[in-house]
């Protein structure tokens, strides 16, 4: 189920919430999330956007103003950054350890 693709879902107003399933962009070393005014929340199954583990892969959620909710299971983000900008309703204190581990990746 794309295991080898990257992800964009750019200027999508009506999009109110994102699941991917086990292993779903697995291997991706790019994704977008962004200007999607009404997307509240993203879900995340086991080994989804894992990323690539010998290169840089970042993913990138940016001005998502509803969003409150990123539920990651185990696997995702493994090899991968995160940019998290303009998503206010997003609390860092409630992202589970795979998002902040993700976030903090982001030094390069």
């Amino acid at each position: 189920c794309f295991s080898k693709a990257d992800l964009t879902l750019v200027a999508l107003p009506s999009l109110k919430s994102v699941t991917l399933g086990e292993k779903s962009f697995e291997l991706f070393r790019h994704a977008v999330i962004s200007d999607c005014p009404r997307l509240k929340q993203i879900n995340l199954s086991k080994d989804s956007m894992r990323g690539v583990k010998s290169e840089k892969c970042v993913t990138e959620l940016k001005n998502l103003p509803a969003l409150s909710s990123i539920q990651c299971e185990k696997g995702c983000l493994d090899n991968s950054g995160c940019v998290i900008e303009n998503c206010p309703l997003l609390e860092s204190s409630l992202l589970q350890p795979e998002v902040k581990a993700a976030v903090r990746k982001m030094w390069w």
